[in-house]
């Protein structure tokens, strides 16, 4: 599938001049992308984020998610180097 563009057009209900541009297949990858930063940024668990597709030719919808983040501490094997996971990202589409 291929990539679109969308944009952050608001954040806990408060919209935003610039929103950066996010790149993926769905609404919701692009909105898991900005939550994350935003929550880094801010230093919160939770943020609801409204994304506006903006690929050429697109319809410009909005969609509205709520991103967190969940401590779960988890230590996986990557390549034989143990790789520890501090937050898992859980994304629930929410009304506009």
């Amino acid at each position: 599938m291929a990539n679109r563009s969308f944009t952050v057009c608001e954040v806990n209900d408060r919209a935003l001049s610039d929103g950066g541009r996010y790149l993926s297949a769905t609404p919701a990858g692009a909105a898991r992308k900005a939550g994350i930063r935003v929550m880094r940024k801010r230093g919160v668990n939770s943020v609801k984020i409204c994304v506006r597709e903006t690929t050429q030719g697109g319809l410009g919808k909005e969609h509205a998610y709520r991103v967190r983040r969940v401590r779960v501490n988890e230590e996986v094997m990557r390549g034989g180097v143990p790789v520890l996971y501090e937050y898992k990202t859980v994304i629930k589409a929410v009304k506009h």
